[in-house]
């Protein structure tokens, strides 16, 4: 699990395509099972399952994430794990998302 804040207006003008762009860089032969937007802690969050395989592997990733932004913060919350293992961590990873309260 992880969790990545950016806090620069410019950054967060930039719209969803572009954030995702960047949010995933480095996953190659990406295969989006799900995309949709969501509530988090009163904001809408674009919420993303996917699998790849990072840059330098050829080991598959399973990948959750929630994108959330206001005026002038990115927010990335990410699970990642291998495909095969996913699922015994995705109840904790929703818990701390249900948690997550912005500053």
């Amino acid at each position: 699990m992880l969790v990545n804040a950016l806090c620069d207006a410019r950054v967060a003008r930039h719209g969803w395509d572009v954030l995702t762009r960047q949010l995933l860089l480095g996953l190659r032969e990406r295969v989006i099972v799900e995309t949709d937007d969501v509530p988090v802690n009163s904001r809408v969050a674009l919420h993303r399952l996917l699998e790849g395989r990072m840059r330098d592997s050829d080991e598959r990733v399973r990948i959750e994430s929630y994108t959330l932004k206001n005026d002038r913060c990115v927010y990335d919350l990410l699970y990642v794990a291998a495909p095969e293992a996913f699922e015994g961590g995705q109840p904790a990873f929703h818990r701390f998302v249900e948690s997550f309260r912005e500053e």
